[in-house]
């Protein structure tokens, strides 16, 4: 795994909010408690929830890497998996609170202007 998913940050992002819909950060914080069990032989929890904050960090991103690089390879977490609760909890985000998807993106993530994809 050379980069973490792209959902994660756009999730961790969403969860960091001081406003947005209460109900679907609800939801959020599930998913992110599945991968914080998930990843509990790799990394204690006090590391999980210091990695929540700040996700566009890329020193931040580089742990979230390896760990979840290291929990893949552990067979604690399977990618495929992985993907479809990320997937999953973004297709949430869109649909629930798709005003905010949409400035979480622009301000949070940036876009790039000639192709509209989220930058990396």
């Amino acid at each position: 795994m050379k980069n973490i998913p792209a959902q994660l940050p756009i999730i961790l992002h969403y969860l960091n909010l001081k406003s947005g819909n209460e109900h679907l950060k609800q939801s959020l914080e599930k998913t992110f408690e599945w991968l914080n069990y998930k990843l509990s032989r790799i990394a204690d929890h006090e590391q999980i929830q210091q990695l929540r904050y700040n996700p566009s960090d890329p020193e931040v991103q580089e742990q979230w890497r390896q760990i979840l690089e290291e929990a893949i390879e552990e067979d604690d977490l399977y990618a495929e998996e992985l993907n479809v609760m990320l997937h999953e909890a973004v297709e949430l985000i869109q649909l629930e609170d798709p005003d905010g998807y949409q400035a979480l993106v622009a301000n949070q993530l940036g876009r790039r202007p000639e192709t509209g994809s989220l930058e990396k």
